[in-house]
């Protein structure tokens, strides 16, 4: 045999020094599920990251990290340690060529020049067998952990997320144009019908048969050596195009970009008019552009879809909840009761629905029936009693069947079932409803004494208005007769005067009378004709100037009565 190349010894390296990685190795390749498993995983990269790490921090990794978390996502790497990571991989997916943590984990750590064609390959996988979780799967690392390596070789935030989008971008302009994905060679085979057919496995579950070579070697065999004739590659089946255009509108949901990303679930649900994650993702944009009335009849569109689907239906549940649909709600989440069970709330209570119970209490503190809605959050409340008083009988239960695994992570739920997240929704809605019963309380006292004080306002005005109408009426009655009084003095002054007048005109006739009396004995003694007119002459000048004196008399009467 000819000797190994170093490349090769290069490559078989980190599989066959350390008898720790062999170990984790072999522990991954023993089954299917193992090679899912991704505990065993952030053990084969700590015995592999041996010499950048210390005991404690790989200590550390291995008790602190969860579900899909690698060594990988929280420590610093440098070209040497991301190149011994690739080629055990590299190893380890020729080994396992059906486990998709092997061909996810890359991932995780690859740099910026090599993270577009890493996630090409991994969108052109899973897109191919209809997989809905993808752009969930790939918010990882949209939005790292806080503990999570974020530097500027690894793409991360916004700007992974339009990296992913320029892809997808590049196979939906291919696929609409050609039917193909961007740059498809010839080993680029499409799947056949029976792997697409049905297939929506999430990114982390155990993958189907892989892609199957193409035939092209065989077929040189077969000619002598001699390439066939070429044939035009085959075209990608409706449904590809369909799952890019819903990871494209992930991504565009990711970035806040609506109103493109619901032309795009349009578009989605155009091609497939059947799909129900279509109508389903549409109307989570809609609820997140805030029309919570769209967005529960677009759920409820898909839950029509398919009424064999109990998640589907919990969800149109919730969204007709949320938009204040109750009744509907309610109808729709009867379908998946018993038939038997004459009252599906009953039903539903005895089967510990704590997140309808929530949802319907919510729902009813939202329209102000503080009653119902305390109803329910109070069944929640004793769901977790119930809880509590069951733990009695499982303790014996564990003892005599041994099962002291469950039996410590009942002790351990139980320490921190006060904690649990439907407990804590009911007592927060709970506080929300006594709060708002204080307030309305508070509201009613409030615009009791409001009202209390407006009537007494008015009744203050009105007695005001009384009091200035009476002051009123005896001020008129006070100048009604200081005026009839006025008046009366003014009458009594004229009659006064006129009195006064009389007498003195009464006195100069009595003066007239006195001085004309010796002028007219005067007159009738002259018996001589001389001098009965000498005294003729002087009495008729004396009555005229007597007159003329009681003229004068009467015109300063008259001017002084005028003043």
């Amino acid at each position: 045999d000819d000797p190994p190349d170093d490349d090769d010894d290069e490559k078989a390296a980190p599989l066959s020094v350390d008898p720790a990685v062999l170990a984790w190795a072999e522990l991954l390749c023993w089954s299917p599920p193992t090679a899912e498993n991704y505990a065993y995983h952030r053990g084969f990269q700590c015995a592999l990251l041996a010499d950048v790490t210390t005991a404690e921090r790989r200590r550390e990794l291995l008790e602190t990290q969860t579900a899909c978390e690698t060594p990988a996502d929280a420590i610093a790497l440098d070209e040497a340690t991301r190149r011994r990571l690739d080629r055990a991989y590299a190893a380890l997916a020729e080994a396992l060529p059906r486990s998709e943590a092997v061909r996810w984990i890359p991932l995780a750590y690859a740099p910026r020049e090599t993270f577009e064609d890493v996630a090409d390959q991994t969108i052109r996988r899973l897109v191919r067998k209809g997989a809905p979780a993808l752009g969930s799967a790939l918010e990882r690392f949209f939005e790292p952990r806080s503990h999570h390596v974020v530097d500027g070789q690894r793409p991360r935030g916004a700007d992974c997320c339009r990296l992913v989008l320029s892809v997808v971008d590049r196979h939906v302009a291919s696929l609409r144009s050609k039917g193909l994905f961007f740059n498809a060679d010839d080993d680029d085979a499409v799947p056949s019908e029976e792997e697409t057919r049905g297939v929506n496995p999430p990114p982390f579950a155990a993958a189907g048969s892989p892609p199957s070579p193409s035939p092209r070697g065989e077929e040189e065999e077969e000619n002598g050596g001699s390439s066939p004739p070429t044939t035009p590659p085959p075209t990608e089946p409706p449904l590809t195009l369909f799952w890019t255009l819903y990871l494209r509108t992930h991504c565009l949901e990711w970035l806040g970009e609506l109103e493109e990303a619901l032309e795009t679930i349009d578009e989605c649900a155009a091609l497939v008019p059947t799909a129900v994650e279509a109508y389903e993702k549409r109307a989570r944009l809609l609820k997140r552009s805030g029309d919570l009335e769209a967005a529960a009849s677009a759920m409820d569109d898909a839950r029509r879809l398919d009424l064999a689907d109990r998640y589907i239906n919990n969800k149109a549940t919730k969204y007709l909840l949320r938009c204040g649909r109750v009744e509907e709600a309610r109808r729709a989440a009867a379908l998946f009761t018993r038939p038997e069970a004459r009252d599906a709330e009953a039903h539903l209570r005895d089967m510990q629905a704590t997140w309808y119970e929530l949802e319907v209490g919510a729902a009813f503190l939202r329209r102000r029936d503080l009653g119902p809605a305390l109803k329910k959050f109070d069944a929640v409340a004793r769901h977790f009693a119930d809880f509590v008083d069951d733990q009695f009988d499982f303790h014996t239960y564990c003892i005599r069947k041994m099962t002291l695994r469950a039996y410590v992570e009942v002790l351990r739920f139980e320490d921190r079932i006060r904690g649990h997240a439907g407990f804590r929704g009911a007592a927060a809605g709970a506080c929300r409803l006594w709060l708002r019963a204080y307030d309305d309380g508070r509201a009613k006292e409030h615009k009791k004494r409001q009202e209390e004080a407006d009537l007494k306002r008015r009744y203050d005005e009105l007695a005001k208005t009384k009091g200035a109408a009476a002051a009123d009426a005896d001020q008129a009655e006070a100048a009604k007769k200081s005026a009839e009084d006025a008046a009366a003095a003014k009458a009594k002054a004229k009659r006064e005067k006129l009195k006064q007048r009389k007498a003195r005109a009464k006195e100069a006739k009595a003066a007239n009378d006195d001085a004309a009396a010796p002028l007219a004995a005067a007159a009738a003694a002259a018996s001589s004709s001389g001098t009965r007119f000498f005294f003729f002459s002087l009495s008729l000048f004396a009555i005229l100037s007597l007159k003329d004196l009681a003229m004068r008399v009467g015109g300063r009467l008259r001017g002084r009565r005028r003043r």
